[in-house]
């Protein structure tokens, strides 16, 4: 009692030789915070347990939680896949059952399977959990939620007496009984991953031969996939759901059969999912099959790779042979897939000469591999090297193990690499790697979410682009400023208005093209800013460049010769040519958009017919810096980059990589296919794009010609001409988007029964053909017809403002003012700028109020507007809460305030009144 838990545990350790944090600095997890494997190990196996699960000062959990909303329910139930999470979730179990005694947990996932024996052990946990679920846990769950007797439950450990008992029967789900996974009401705009759900196809291995797995211990599940049509059904479930930009089929390995089975269901269904996998390297994955997953939306593969030699890969039960795992890899680049390796040095009797055929295979096949992730090998507990280490070469220190440690001390005793040169192989490997990682996306903002799953930070920005990209992003929430302390702080928030944000959307959603680099500078990925801008630009637009600097800081904007510089919330933004690019003496970030080779001004009006004023090879030669890290955009979306020259961004990228360059296939297809509309051959058009689109689904865009350039500059003619062009390849994909941009081009004409016409032969869950086809009925005085169209639109795609507008007219013109504001409130929400819209706020959204000092504040999150009111004025407003009369309101002020009730009548109609006209009373 008294003693601070750490030095409570160190002293314990101490004494049986575990020091609570460990001497040497090998150890591969993170020893500095209260999710280390080490701390929860050796916290796990002390008596000092309970005293830190109450900890305030100590267990950074309890902090969080007491700070959080903790969850409500009955029943709680918490997976564990590491050690990392398991002090949190047994502090959470804590305050659950404090709060609510009768609340039932119960507790899964890998860590409890892994460590069942132990966890048993432990009837010293009976108060904080009810029970505990080992292996898989769909069906377990559901029949304990039923109730009934426990020890029929499968897998299943529960309470008896004060002890945990075992159910006696165990089982296995079929899979093809099982719903797709159920994410609602889960908050994925907060997670990491940005948009992308874990599903299986599969579960156990269908190889299930390597002896030093941990990831399916023993005793090993059995093998069995779904149904492919199955899997198609759940996958287009999940993006129909929850609008998710991929998906991670998290199987221990998926089988190629599978794989291929899958992707032709999806190529044919045409969900668009993009996804990434797990697999072996095995000689069924066949570049016919990486061809085919490519096509339905595979964007990478995590391959287990471990060793490039036979004899260790033999010994381990791999199964790897090296030249079957670099025809893999090379036929999975060569379909355009990322390649990643899971690669591991110090394996039980590898020697350090083998251990360099591993980091030489890395290094001479680096420009087939995105990511390698390299381990030093590490004994963990229930697999056949862990239950059986003299048959595999090692001595285990297992009488030195505590109940809950991951990872086990051992020998090498048959010739093999101790973990010190392990680690100077590794050492060894990072050095050697030179090149630098780079990324080729579409949409410049991902580069965004390149830097910060790479955990990028503080770091200097050079820019590439015929476009600053540097637009405010308005993140700040407007209910912020009901947490003002003091006046002063009310009026800074106040002044940072610009960057409130009215809209319904997410901080992620309004990320674009146009402002990336600002949140980027706010998170801290980047601290100093370098806009370099076509030659031609710095030397004749400079008048323009200080204006876009002035537009974004009211700092001053020094324009030197070579330079224009300012400063932007204390971080350096400097614009110039690629002569005036000084020498930087770091590594930097480098991000080129392809449409700065083609686009000779940031004045350009992005006319279809641009050449390039540089070539890649010419701007590699002239850029002089250090990069580790490239991100490339073709910008073909918008019309920036014409798509004849997207072949540029692969042609950088080969450059940076250090590749021979040779033209992609889908680039030459494209060209061909360009060549032979040009001289109206349509089936040959046709073939050569279907054969583009086949290689690289890329080319499959309403961009592919200047349609949408020439519509968007009221070109009316060109783009009609375009989108006819569009319409003659007669693809599945762009023919809908094609009748839309014709249906936009009559909009634009008034042309309103033509237009009705284009929108109906559109795909109808087409949510930009449902708008048009509301617009175009709206022209024509149908405002039934259009009101369906437009709320169609909105089911589809709730982001579109422009149909709340017009939902918004066609209730006014109908007399339902009340709901004409409603329409318009959300249309506020998600951007839109209209004079209704605006008005609309003074019909009362969604008020918040609070005080701050001795003032009322009132806030309506809908209209973005912030009211004030003075001692008086928040009296009267409370006192009108109720529905007290006025002559109430002026007793209750005239007493409160001791003022003759004529005056205080006065003021309270005045205030009335006006709150009235405002539309906060009603």
């Amino acid at each position: 009692p008294g003693v601070p838990v750490r030095q409570a545990m160190n002293e314990h350790f101490g004494k049986s030789g575990h020091p609570l944090l460990p001497r040497g600095e090998d150890l591969p997890y993170d020893n500095r915070t209260n999710s280390s494997f080490h701390f929860t190990e050796r916290m796990l196996s002390n008596e000092a347990l309970f005293g830190y699960l109450e900890d305030r000062e100590q267990n950074t959990f309890l902090q969080f939680y007491e700070e959080s909303a903790l969850p409500d329910g009955d029943i709680v139930g918490l997976s564990l896949i590491s050690p990392s999470q398991v002090l949190a979730a047994l502090t959470l179990c804590r305050l659950l059952k404090r709060r609510a005694p009768k609340t039932r947990i119960v507790l899964g996932g890998q860590w409890v399977s892994l460590y069942a024996e132990a966890v048993m052990a432990r009837a010293d946990w009976t108060p904080l959990v009810d029970a505990f679920i080992v292996g898989e846990g769909e069906t377990p769950l559901l029949e304990w939620l039923k109730g009934g007797d426990p020890a029929q439950v499968p897998n299943l450990v529960y309470q008896r007496e004060g002890r945990w008992v075992r159910s006696v029967r165990s089982s296995e789900e079929d899979l093809d009984a099982l719903p797709a996974p159920d994410f609602d009401g889960l908050p994925l705009e907060s997670y990491d991953s940005r948009g992308t759900l874990t599903y299986e196809t599969a579960r156990g291995c269908y190889w299930n031969k390597c002896v030093y797995c941990v990831d399916l211990p023993i005793p090993k599940p059995s093998w069995r996939e779904k149904k492919a049509g199955l899997v198609v059904r759940d996958m287009g479930e999940l993006s129909r759901c929850y609008k998710t930009e991929s998906l991670m089929i998290s199987n221990a390995a998926i089988s190629p059969r599978q794989m291929r089975e899958i992707s032709e269901l999806l190529v044919q269904d045409g969900t668009g999912i993009r996804w990434w996998t797990m697999a072996r390297l095995d000689a069924a994955f066949t570049r016919e099959v990486f061809d085919l997953a490519k096509r339905a939306g595979c964007w990478q593969i995590n391959f287990g790779f471990e060793s490039a030699n036979d004899r260790v890969c033999d010994f381990v039960q791999k199964g790897n042979r090296r030249e079957t795992s670099l025809k893999v890899i090379g036929d999975c680049h060569a379909a355009g897939i990322k390649v990643c390796l899971q690669t591991m040095l110090g394996l039980p009797s590898e020697t350090v000469e083998e251990g360099l055929d591993t980091v030489q295979f890395l290094l001479e096949n680096r420009a087939l591999i995105g990511d390698a992730a390299i381990n030093v090998y590490y004994l963990t507990p229930k697999c056949r090297v862990y239950e059986e280490p003299a048959s595999f070469g090692i001595e285990a220190k297992k009488d030195s193990c505590l109940p809950f440690q991951f990872f086990t001390e051992f020998r090498q005793i048959r010739g093999g690499m101790d973990r010190a040169e392990a680690q100077g192989l590794w050492q060894l490997y990072q050095g050697l790697r030179r090149r630098p990682k780079v990324e080729l996306m579409e949409d410049h903002n991902e580069a965004l979410a390149a830097w910060r799953k790479a955990g990028v930070k503080d770091r200097v920005l050079v820019h590439l682009d015929a476009h600053i990209d540097f637009g405010w992003v308005p993140d700040k929430d407007i209910a912020e400023v009901l947490e003002a302390k003091t006046k002063a702080e009310l009026d800074a928030l106040l002044a940072a208005k610009p960057l409130w944000n009215p809209t319904a959307m997410k901080k992620q959603q309004l990320v674009t093209i146009g402002n990336y680099i600002c949140p980027a500078m706010r998170e801290g990925i980047v601290r100093e800013f370098w806009w370099v801008v076509p030659d031609a630009s710095f030397r004749d637009e400079r008048e323009e460049l200080v204006r876009q600097l002035e537009r974004l800081t009211k700092e001053p904007v020094e324009a030197g010769p070579d330079v224009i510089k300012t400063k932007v919330d204390g971080k350096t933004v400097a614009v110039c040519a690629l002569a005036g690019l000084p020498a930087l003496d770091e590594e930097v970030l480098l991000d080129i958009d392809v449409d700065y080779l083609v686009t000779p001004s940031i004045l350009d009006d992005l006319s279809p017919g641009r050449e390039p004023w540089v070539f890649p090879r010419e701007l590699k030669d002239r850029l002089a810096v250090r990069t580790d890290f490239v991100t490339l955009s073709y910008s073909v979306k918008g019309g920036f980059t014409p798509m004849r020259w997207r072949h540029l961004g692969d042609e950088l990228k080969a450059l940076f990589l250090g590749e021979d360059y040779r033209e992609p296939l889908a680039a030459e297809r494209y060209r061909r296919a360009r060549k032979a509309l040009d001289e109206g051959r349509l089936d040959e058009a046709r073939a050569a794009f279907r054969d583009a689109v086949s290689a690289d689904p890329g080319y499959r865009t309403i961009y592919h010609n200047a349609g949408p350039v020439h519509e968007q500059a009221e070109r009316w003619a060109e783009a009609e001409a375009a989108y006819r062009e569009t319409l003659s390849l007669e693809d599945p994909v762009m023919t809908p988007q094609a009748f839309c941009g014709l249906g936009n081009c009559a909009l634009g004409r008034k042309e309103w029964l033509e237009a009705e016409g284009c929108f109906m032969k559109a795909d109808a869950h087409l949510a930009e053909a449902r708008l048009g086809l509301g617009l175009a009925r709206f022209e024509q005085g149908r405002l039934e017809d259009a009101e369906a169209a437009l709320k169609r639109a909105v089911e589809l795609d709730p982001a579109i403002p422009q149909a709340y507008h017009r939902l918004g007219l066609i209730r006014s013109r109908s007399g339902d003012a009340e709901g004409a504001r409603g329409w318009w409130r959300k249309a506020r929400r998600y951007g839109s700028d209209d004079e209704e819209v605006r008005s609309a706020g003074a019909g009362r959204g969604r008020l918040l109020s609070g005080r701050v000092e001795d003032e009322t504040v009132l806030v309506d999150e809908d209209a973005a507007v912030v009211w004030r009111l003075n001692e008086l004025g928040g009296f009267i407003w409370k006192a009108l809460e109720g529905k007290r009369s006025v002559e109430e309101v002026v007793g209750l002020v005239a007493k409160e305030f001791d003022a003759p009730e004529a005056e205080v009548r006065r003021d309270v109609l005045a205030f009335v009144e006006e709150m009235g006209e405002r539309g906060l009373l009603r």
